[in-house]
């Protein structure tokens, strides 16, 4: 998905994930977040509009998320799924978006100070 297309920007990270499939559970990581889903790591693959039952490892503790596949191939992660979140209760929602918005921050903290200062100054 290109970035004109996000409601909100994309920030690294880096958090273990489950995701049960076909009676499986199979371990992959989430590379990339934006408020709204994840890019998942991993070698397998989904059809579009698949719909994922996964558990992301927070720093807090694990967050249980249906997400639907919304693209599914190569990026400079390698290959991998992106997932947009379909299903998520209001109290986790908040976590997740305490989360993405700590990344956030400590991304453009980690910028240089005038480059910091534009992205601060948008609205989120």
């Amino acid at each position: 998905m290109s970035a004109e297309r996000r409601r909100t920007p994309r920030v690294p990270c880096d958090l273990p994930v489950e995701w049960r499939r076909g009676g499986k559970t199979l371990a992959c990581r989430a590379r990339d977040c934006n408020a709204d889903g994840v890019f998942l790591s991993t070698a397998h693959t989904a059809e579009l509009d698949h719909v994922m039952d996964v558990t992301l490892t927070l720093p807090d503790g694990p967050l249980s998320v249906l997400g639907v596949a919304r693209f599914v191939g190569a990026t400079r992660h390698g290959r991998g799924i992106g997932m947009a979140f379909h299903v998520l209760d209001r109290d986790d929602r908040a976590r997740w978006h305490a989360f993405h918005r700590a990344a956030l921050d400590a991304m453009i903290a980690a910028m240089p100070e005038p480059v910091a200062r534009l992205l601060r100054a948008r609205p989120r």
